[in-house]
């Protein structure tokens, strides 16, 4: 079985609060709680506009909304995640009976202080991409400039709303769960990865390149779930998440999937397996850079 590494020491402090009822019987009544948390508001406000508006017309609107082809169905994608989060944070304190706060890590502070170190860098590294890959001529104008200024102070919450959601679950409770059951990081880190993977598999949208997102996502899960380890906490790997999709979500977006903010968006031919090989190799790279970046701003 690998061992686990000397520099994932502060991990032992960020799981310690999970080992006491670390049994695995208890994800399942965590699941259900936390599903109810993120499905009940998505289904009442379903329930709603089929019966004041028809179900035609709720059901043209859900699919507007799940597009996120404009700023205010993209706001809406963004905040639905409040309920992931606290669903999650429920979840822990009713099945485990330990702290929400636990999730974060063992000090709010230390939790704070990686999350600026490394978003700034991050922040700084995308956009000197993002200026980079202008010179493409295919990107076509979206929002303009004055435009996102004004979305921006709904905008950026509502990606910090998405970001945290997914790394309380995957790197904080799961990970912390069962990191307190088992010593593997094959397991502690694997499974949680390949959980948050699996839902980015889309082959609806990215054809065959689906399978290819889902590695791209099983490996940013683990990169965030190494940083979780080195640091004690979800700081880094909230900050490499809320970065990547800040830079997705607001500057260069995927024409057609969720580009209601970006500046530019860029469109890929799915058919075209070498346009979208050469994409998807970049996006690898630009993962890896992120990651390298933030362990020289944590320094550890």
């Amino acid at each position: 079985m690998l061992q686990t590494p000397a520099a994932y020491g502060p991990h032992e402090g960020y799981i310690a609060a999970a080992r006491p009822r670390a049994q695995l019987w208890r994800l399942a009544p965590a699941a259900l709680v936390i599903i109810f948390f993120y499905v009940a508001p998505v289904v009442g406000a379903s329930t709603y506009l089929a019966l004041t508006l028809g179900p035609e017309v709720a059901e043209a609107m859900q699919g507007r909304v799940v597009e996120g082809a404009f700023p205010g169905t993209m706001l809406i994608v963004l905040y639905s995640f409040t309920g992931l989060a606290l669903g999650t944070l429920a979840a822990v304190r009713l099945v485990h009976r330990r702290g929400a706060g636990t999730l974060f890590g063992p000090s709010p502070r230390a939790t704070a202080k990686d999350f600026l170190a490394v978003i700034l860098p991050l922040a700084a590294l995308h956009l000197l991409v993002a200026v980079l890959a202008l010179s493409d001529s295919t990107l076509k104008p979206g929002l303009t400039f004055i435009d996102l200024l004004a979305y921006l102070p709904f905008a950026l919450p509502g990606i910090l709303i998405q970001s945290g959601a997914e790394e309380l679950l995957f790197r904080g409770y799961l990970q912390q769960q069962f990191a307190a059951r088992f010593r593997s990081p094959l397991i502690w880190m694997g499974v949680p990865s390949a959980l948050f993977a699996s839902g980015h598999y889309l082959p609806d949208t990215f054809g065959g390149g689906a399978l290819a997102i889902v590695l791209w996502a099983f490996l940013f899960g683990c990169l965030a779930a190494d940083l979780t380890a080195r640091t004690g906490n979800i700081g880094a790997a909230l900050a490499l998440h809320a970065a990547n999709n800040a830079s997705a979500m607001l500057i260069i977006g995927l024409d057609g999937n969720l580009d209601g903010l970006a500046l530019w968006t860029a469109t890929v031919d799915m058919g075209a397996p070498d346009a979208f090989s050469l994409i998807l190799a970049a996006d690898f790279l630009m993962l890896l850079s992120a990651w390298l970046v933030a362990r020289i701003a944590l320094r550890r």
